[in-house]
């Protein structure tokens, strides 16, 4: 039941920012100069992020929308590498471990250069707001930076 007296919980609801978020798991393999996509079924709270990959220190790049991760490729022979299309990314290496991100999405995109795949993993506390009624992260719908 949601009225106004009992409303749902949105993605403004601060309650829901000041517990512990339900876990998350995910590792997907990343093939070079393809962004893989992390769909959650609610609001994040925190994002970790690690990539193991097989060129050490290789870049990584994270993204809040699917436009800008697709921008951000380019081949160059048998090595894929990130274009500078736009600078709307968080860019980190292979082998890091990220600290925890206190970010609210409902995706990531994360792409991977060098020559090799590599295993993504994402660890993510989530709350109980349902992720349809989030706004999709793009500049069209007032976020700025992404």
């Amino acid at each position: 039941m949601s009225d106004r007296r009992y409303p749902s919980p949105s993605h403004n609801f601060v309650p829901e920012y000041q517990q512990s978020g339900i876990p998350f798991v995910k590792t997907q393999t990343a093939l070079i100069g393809t962004a893989v996509r992390f769909d959650f079924d609610t609001v994040t709270r925190w994002l970790q992020i690690h990539v193991d990959g097989h060129d050490d220190n290789a870049p990584v790049r994270l993204f809040f929308n699917e436009d800008t991760a697709a921008a951000n490729s380019a081949v160059d022979g048998n090595t894929k590498l990130f274009s500078t299309a736009t600078g709307n990314f968080f860019e980190f290496h292979t082998g890091d471990v990220l600290p925890r991100l206190e970010v609210k999405c409902k995706s990531v995109w994360i792409a991977i250069s060098g020559k090799d795949s590599a295993p993504v993993s994402v660890f993510a506390g989530l709350t109980s707001i349902n992720a349809l009624d989030f706004p999709d992260q793009t500049t069209e719908n007032g976020f700025s930076g992404v």
